[in-house]
């Protein structure tokens, strides 16, 4: 990572039932401290679950998380990915809700 970022591993959690690593991520902003970011990844599918946003007062300011996802998803490449389409098959479903 850059000289002014680091990040570590927090632990395994559960979220939504499905075990989660927790990992927070740092950044040094000049002249003002040092701001964070969790993140809680699916142990399987490395899917981003939850992210929290802190500023450097260390305020949470912003909260992404996965509100539904599917199950079971099958995707046939031939039929549900062309390049020339604007949209994908896998867009998980996000829910922001600010501090």
């Amino acid at each position: 990572m850059a000289e002014n970022k680091s990040s570590r591993i927090l632990g395994t959690e559960y979220l939504q039932g499905r075990p989660v690593l927790h990992v927070q991520f740092s950044e040094q902003v000049p002249g003002l401290g040092e701001m964070n970011t969790h993140h809680w990844m699916d142990k399987e599918t490395w899917m981003p679950m939850r992210t929290e946003y802190y500023n450097v007062k260390g305020e949470l300011k912003l909260v992404d998380q996965i509100t539904s996802y599917i199950k079971d998803l099958t995707i046939e490449p031939e039929k549900d990915f062309r390049p020339e389409q604007d949209d994908y098959p896998l867009i998980p479903m996000m829910l922001q809700v600010h501090g």
